[in-house]
Parts: C-alpha cells; structure tokens; sequence
C-alpha cells in the first residue's frame, strides 16, 4: 500500500492518495489547508490512468466509513500507475 500527498491550486485543499495494488483499489482523501479538516469537492473525484497499452477514466464513489472517495478497477493492480486525479474544490 502506498500513500501520497498532493496540493490542490494554492493549497485550496491537500489530496491523499491511497493505493492498495494488490486489490486494485485507490482510496482519495481531500483536505483542507490544514491537512485536518476534510473537504466536500464539487463532484466526486475521478482518475485517469494509464498502465501500458490501456487507459481509463475510473470514477470514484463515497468510501465506506466517510471522509473519502474509492475506486475498484483491475487496471489499479498495477504498481506502476501514471495518470491524472480530476478534483474540483469551491469550483477550483
């Protein structure tokens, strides 16, 4: 499993991603400048990603538990995953 942080606009908000190859599942985490408080984005966040020869727009739901958005695909089984996260924030 691994994890990592990103900044969204001029730290509108921080994006945690965490990836669990082994069963093909991303789980993202928005927060806010504070890194504590979690945000709603304007619509669900949705990934873009390429491994190979295939690409996908893989769309993400609420996550079990609350306070993030999860996705399942088999094209996130693979540990070398290049693509985009699509995240809106207070229309950012």
């Amino acid at each position: 499993m691994r994890a990592g942080e990103r900044r969204c606009g001029h730290h509108a908000a921080h994006l945690e991603v965490v990836h669990d190859a082994g069963k093909g599942e991303i789980v993202l985490y928005v927060l806010g400048p504070d890194m504590k408080s979690v945000l709603e984005p304007d619509t669900a966040p949705s990934v873009n990603i390429k491994t190979g020869d295939e690409s996908a727009q893989i769309a993400t739901t609420p996550a079990a538990g609350g306070g993030g958005y999860a996705a399942e695909d088999p094209l996130l089984k693979s540990e070398g995953l290049h693509g985009q996260i699509v995240l809106a924030v207070g229309g950012k």
